[in-house]
């Protein structure tokens, strides 16, 4: 699993946007094969979480489970890849996005034309009770997004980011907060 070094990371209950995370990723990461091993290091798992949501209609893709939405798909136990840096965190995007579609050559194709990829920051607002997180968003076109729902797993839903701002049982808030609403100009 991908562990960080605990001593180059701030604690912060938002999503920090101002740190040097490629330069956390490729110098002050290690693999380790348990977490107790990683800890007498002072290493901690490291998370990656990204959102899915519509550049301009303020619509976000959720996980629906028997008691909440998810509104993002994260992922922990990190194998080793060849992927550095933002690479990695693009790549850990990607397949997080897999878990929320039936994947076909035609996604691909949806993927490319219509998607974009912005990592967001690092969320560490408990170190001693919760991993460290990235935190990415991948932005679809309003078109793209709406050629997803072929695509979509039957448990996939999708919400207004107003909707969800108020119905965030379950979900990290601090994630939450970095889907922001775009304001289109009035008439």
């Amino acid at each position: 699993m991908l562990c960080v070094d605990s001593k180059v990371l701030v604690e912060s209950d938002k999503v920090q946007k101002d740190i040097l995370l490629g330069d956390i990723l490729i110098n002050h990461t290690k693999h380790y094969t348990d977490a107790e091993t990683a800890f007498k290091d002072r290493y901690v798992p490291l998370d990656f979480s990204v959102c899915v949501r519509s550049s301009y209609t303020n619509k976000v893709l959720g996980v629906k489970n028997d008691d909440n939405t998810l509104y993002y798909v994260n992922m922990t136990d990190v194998p080793e890849v060849i992927h550095k840096g933002y690479d990695l965190v693009m790549y850990m995007s990607s397949l997080g996005i897999l878990h929320l579609v039936n994947y076909d050559r035609e996604f691909d194709a949806v993927m490319s034309e219509h998607s974009s990829f912005n990592c967001i920051g690092l969320l560490n607002p408990f170190p001693e009770f919760m991993n460290p997180i990235i935190v990415s968003h991948i932005i679809m076109t309003d078109n793209g997004f709406d050629m997803l729902h072929k695509f979509l797993n039957p448990n996939v839903v999708v919400s207004d980011i107003s909707f969800v701002r108020s119905h965030s049982e379950g979900n990290i808030k601090p994630i939450l907060d970095t889907l922001v609403e775009v304001q289109t100009g009035g008439e």
